[in-house]
């Protein structure tokens, strides 16, 4: 059997813990996610009352964790991400698999019974906000699309999904075209390696279960569906079926998104669910918080990557870091002249549209420790001298109220001459 999601949390945490409860009463779920949002341990809950499923929340909620998963050091997390988008490792279809264990279909469907939570008091309802959203493309069958969507509870058999410009509406809105309901499947509860790949932000066509059977080492065992044309992970504990169907839309939101503000009710997809497949062991149902460190490490890590592959032929980056904030950045670097914060600071605007703030460190400051990184700003950068810059372009593009207007860039660097007098005072070592 490959390895799920316990199996991970088993393996993944041993150097971090994760807090067991073995009971919580559903009306104190939302409270209790809300205080783990800026934690860096996980969450399991063994039982939800009133509910057969246990809860997870803060798989991925830091990097150690996400080393763990990529099989290397916090430090090589960005060249290993890369190394894996290029040896891909295409998944492989076998006859059956746990996720389909327990089956309720049809009339027998009752979305109710699922532990989704309201997260904030003005949310529309109850939401699944860690489910990866399979789709294949109708003109090419061969190759199935992964993604991961907001999505709403809005009644006995029907969601209310959120699709924003990428890859599952071009999919959606093909099928519209030629007047077809659009077949989904919703995995809940996956390992990791499927949740990181799915939003790894890969080119279309490319399948993001072959990325993560590149990060799992294996080609991932796919099962299919029972009443829908997709194919899904044997792994996950929890499986949606339905349709997507065409020309219809109904009113979702709002919702608290990643920026903790509401994103205005729209008309939005909707999924009619024809099935419900489960393990047959108590299944694992995960949830994400917006906002939440879990949600900001998986939002960022693919521009991560994408700013260090810009960057790693002329510069010696040591690390690049878009938490716990997507829109702010801060670039570690090995420092080999005076007009190379500038530079870089140049191409991370360019390859991150969203980027509003971007910071240059030296090596010797954590970039992944915002105390240290606050440390270098104070003793390190000199606004007056010019080393901090603005630019007036836009960056976040859903700005109606003009705040993301503008980008910042600032060099906390030592100039190379002086490097010598800012070596950091460090206590003497031990003896013992």
């Amino acid at each position: 059997m490959q390895e799920n999601l316990r199996h991970f949390m088993q393996r993944g945490y041993k150097s971090r813990g994760i807090n067991s409860l073995d009971f919580v009463s559903y009306d104190d779920l939302a409270e209790l996610q809300y205080a783990y949002r800026n934690k860096e341990e996980a969450l399991v809950i063994n039982r939800v009352d009133g509910f057969e499923y246990s809860f997870a929340t803060n798989i991925v909620a830091n990097r150690t964790v996400l080393a763990n998963l990529l099989n290397t050091e916090v430090d090589d997390i960005h060249p290993k991400m890369l190394s894996y988008m290029q040896n891909l490792i295409s998944p492989k279809l076998v006859a059956s698999g746990p996720c389909q264990e327990m089956r309720l279909i049809g009339h027998d469907v009752d979305l109710a019974n699922l532990p989704a939570i309201q997260f904030n008091e003005e949310d529309a309802g109850r939401y699944l906000t860690a489910g990866i959203v399979f789709a294949k493309d109708r003109r090419n069958p061969s190759f199935q699309n992964a993604s991961v969507h907001r999505v709403q509870l809005q009644g006995k058999n029907q969601l209310g999904i959120r699709l924003e410009k990428g890859h599952l509406l071009a999919l959606q809105q093909e099928a519209e075209k030629a007047g077809q309901d659009l077949e989904v499947a919703i995995a809940i509860g996956t390992h990791p390696a499927e949740m990181v790949a799915s939003v790894s932000g890969l080119d279309y066509g490319v399948s993001e279960m072959a990325l993560a059977g590149a990060i799992r080492g294996e080609a991932l065992e796919m099962v299919h569906a029972l009443t829908v044309d997709v194919d899904v992970p044997t792994t996950a504990d929890i499986i949606i079926e339905g349709v997507i169907p065409a020309y219809k839309r109904e009113l979702e939101g709002p919702f608290g998104d990643f920026q903790g503000y509401y994103v205005n009710p729209a008309q939005n997809h909707i999924v009619i669910v024809n099935a419900v497949t489960h393990t047959k062991d108590k299944p694992i149902f995960t949830s994400i918080r917006a906002g939440s460190h879990e949600d900001s490490l998986l939002l960022g890590l693919k521009n991560e990557v994408k700013i260090y592959e810009a960057l790693m032929g002329k510069h010696k980056v040591t690390g690049v870091n878009l938490s716990p904030m997507v829109f702010n950045c801060i670039i570690s670097i090995e420092k080999q002249n005076d007009a190379e914060p500038h530079e870089i600071i140049e191409n991370a605007f360019s390859q991150y549209p969203w980027l509003k703030y971007c910071v240059v460190v030296d090596e010797d400051v954590d970039c992944y420790n915002m105390e240290d990184v606050w440390w270098a700003i104070g003793t390190r950068s000199n606004p007056s001298t010019g080393s901090s810059f603005i630019k007036s372009d836009a960056s976040y593009n859903k700005d109606p109220y003009h705040i993301h207007s503008g980008k910042l860039g600032i060099d906390a660097t030592v100039p190379c001459q002086y490097k010598h007098f800012f070596r950091r005072a460090k206590p003497k070592k031990s003896v013992y």
